[in-house]
């Protein structure tokens, strides 16, 4: 694969601020070359149609990135549990739960007394 262009955010802000619609142009090919580029094109198509989709549904650039985020989480645990099984014959804990036994919760009581 080529070396990556050397990426410029003050430019890519600047189009985004002052045109929109060129700068969605412009982050279409970038895409587009990217993906032209892989090794696994129609793959990476895949992906880049799911990530359009996710940003679509999302009603702000934050949610966005928090469903990208889950996204890679995802695909994370999926290879962890594949590497799991192939190297042990089983799957890993569950990710972000304790081996700590659980506590019990107390209710908070309002102090009535003033």
């Amino acid at each position: 694969m080529p070396e990556p262009e050397a990426f410029d955010f003050a430019a890519w802000a600047r189009l985004a601020r002052e045109d929109a619609a060129a700068f969605e142009q412009a982050r279409r090919q970038a895409i587009e070359k990217v993906i032209a580029g892989g090794e696994d094109p129609d793959k990476l198509a895949r992906l880049q149609w799911r990530l359009d989709a996710e940003r679509q549904r999302a009603k702000t650039p934050l949610k966005a990135c928090l469903r990208f985020s889950g996204l890679m989480w995802e695909t994370f645990d999926s290879l962890r549990h594949a590497l799991c099984r192939v190297a042990y014959g089983e799957s890993p804990p569950q990710a972000g739960r304790s081996r700590r036994p659980a506590a019990a919760v107390l209710p908070l009581r309002r102090n009535t007394a003033q």
